[in-house]
């Protein structure tokens, strides 16, 4: 069983799924998944008591900004960094600024590791990328059709994960006590292939990452199946898998509702399909037939 799958309360389950589910990426700068699941395995009864009983986690949420997708995911992250027995969070959303007070960026979370007595710096991100054979490169390109895989690791590792070796970020560091870090990113989400492309191998993707299917909504009638049943999901329900108590529909109903979507927006729209019995059967993105126009 997926191991994120098993909690009941919705919040626990995207709780496991930030330290369960597997790495987008690989590379030395990466946290490691093995790290992650070693930490997931050391608090497996401290979730199955929170299943029972999610007040805490509600109670820690409902005080934090969470409205956007990334600022979830940084909160969960967050909260289990609280009741973590390895690592101590030191500092989080640590502002970087210049002697004229100027915001030059941002630290997500320093924590120590109590395990190798040393500090590191973690940069988080939830991302759900569409993929795109161009020229024999996967493209990783953000359902908005603007966000691209490529610009976010170009800012991350050429301004976010270098920001503590320049002066400002060494006067944090000194304020803090800390001699030395070490940067990672840490990163989870899904990416999504087209069913009708042929795509090279990545050298930057792990074998076993999280994968869905996204097509063109001219493609719709032809590739959803008549015996599934379908739901359009929220950002809400986006980590961990989707509620089975969300409301479903049959093919026809979805195409209908993709029409009247559509009459009134361009966004791409991510769905769940189901079989009868209400088990999930996979997540996909619809996008506009011009997608990605930019």
């Amino acid at each position: 069983m997926i191991m994120w799958k098993q909690y009941k309360h919705k919040i626990v389950r995207d709780l496991a799924w930030t330290l369960s589910s597997p790495n987008l990426l690989k590379g030395d700068d990466v946290l490691a998944e093995g790290i992650l699941l070693e930490e997931y395995n050391d608090l497996k009864s401290w979730l199955a008591g929170l299943d029972k009983d999610p007040y805490s986690l509600v109670e820690f949420l409902s005080s934090k900004n969470t409205l956007r997708l990334g600022h979830y995911f940084e909160q969960l992250v967050f909260f289990w960094l609280h009741h973590s027995r390895r690592y101590v969070s030191i500092a989080e959303n640590i502002p970087i600024r210049n002697k004229r007070g100027q915001t030059l960026g941002e630290i997500d979370v320093i924590v120590k590791d109590t395990l190798k007595n040393n500090y590191e710096q973690w940069e988080l991100s939830v991302k759900f990328y569409l993929c795109i054979n161009n020229d024999d490169v996967i493209q990783f390109i953000g359902p908005n059709g603007v966000d691209l895989l490529d610009n976010k690791l170009k800012k991350l590792r050429e301004k976010q994960l270098i920001i503590t070796q320049k002066l400002p970020g060494r006067t944090v560091l000194e304020q803090l006590k800390i001699p030395r870090l070490e940067a990672k990113i840490y990163i989870k989400g899904i990416f999504y292939y087209h069913p009708k492309q042929v795509y090279p191998k990545s050298n930057i993707t792990t074998p076993n990452h999280l994968k869905g299917w996204w097509i063109y909504k001219a493609e719709a009638e032809g590739f959803l199946s008549e015996t599934a049943l379908y739901t359009i999901l929220p950002k809400t329900e986006w980590l961990g898998g989707p509620s089975k108590s969300l409301d479903l529909m049959n093919k026809r109903a979805l195409l209908k509702n993709l029409d009247e979507k559509y009459s009134n927006s361009s966004r791409s729209i991510y769905i769940a399909t189901f079989n009868s019995s209400r088990n999930i059967l996979s997540t996909g993105f619809i996008t506009p037939n011009d997608w990605p126009s930019f």
